[in-house]
């Protein structure tokens, strides 16, 4: 389900309608059985997909809620991931990320400045926010906050 998650990114991204259907289309094409039959079902699944939708927001709100709780502003996004800004160079942000990987959290980091002095946090479940939530002024710390 991963190439899945991949396809659902990629058409967040995505404004054309013929490019987002190219993308179906090649997953579709390159997926095998059984996977390709459960994201049909996913895809063409409106109330589920309204339901991922309406977690998704639920999750950015609480990762900005973590950020903001720990000092930290939030980049506006309508992704399934927020950009959170270190307020400091992306060394401090490469070391906040490093702290966060260190204790089982994945978050990712801009590899260009300005931008790499975020992280991104992918929206989770409660459990996943809950470790996050934990984690993060650890990691903060470590990083020399």
């Amino acid at each position: 389900m991963e190439a899945f998650a991949a396809l659902i990114d990629a058409l967040v991204y995505t404004r054309s309608r013929n490019e987002k259907l190219r993308l179906i289309a090649e997953y579709l094409r390159d997926t095998p059985d059984p996977d390709r039959g459960w994201a049909l079902a996913a895809l063409a699944d409106d109330d589920w997909l309204e339901a991922v939708v309406m977690r998704v927001h639920s999750a950015r709100d609480r990762i900005c809620r973590i950020a903001h709780d720990n000092g930290l502003e939030t980049i506006a996004s309508a992704a399934n991931f927020v950009a959170i800004d270190c307020g400091h160079d992306g060394a401090f942000a490469k070391a906040v990320m490093d702290g966060l990987l260190a204790r089982g959290i994945f978050v990712r980091m801009p590899g260009v400045a300005p931008l790499n002095r975020c992280i991104r946090v992918s929206a989770g479940r409660e459990d996943d926010l809950d470790l996050f939530e934990q984690a993060l002024p650890s990691a903060l710390a470590d990083a020399g906050r």
